[in-house]
């Protein structure tokens, strides 16, 4: 009977490890799914921003020195 209760309680055992285990593997993938997530969101808004400024310096060429001062004005 012991030998029983012992291949029982391994059997318990090796089950809740394996709830564990998918557990921790489903947690990892939510969390490098949400990190790959907010690389992109970083990258395509450092796109936009890098736009917007290419942009922005193609109104201001040709303006003379008002253009520059507002570039001196956006820089400082």
């Amino acid at each position: 009977q012991s030998e029983a209760e012992a291949a029982q309680q391994r059997t318990l055992a090796d089950a809740e490890f394996y709830a564990a285990q998918k557990q921790a593997e489903g947690e990892a993938y939510q969390i490098t799914k949400l990190a790959e997530a907010e690389a992109q969101r970083i990258a395509l808004t450092a796109q936009a921003q890098q736009e917007a400024v290419e942009a922005m310096l193609d109104e201001l060429t040709g303006r003379g020195t008002l253009a520059e001062q507002y570039i001196q004005l956006l820089i400082a």
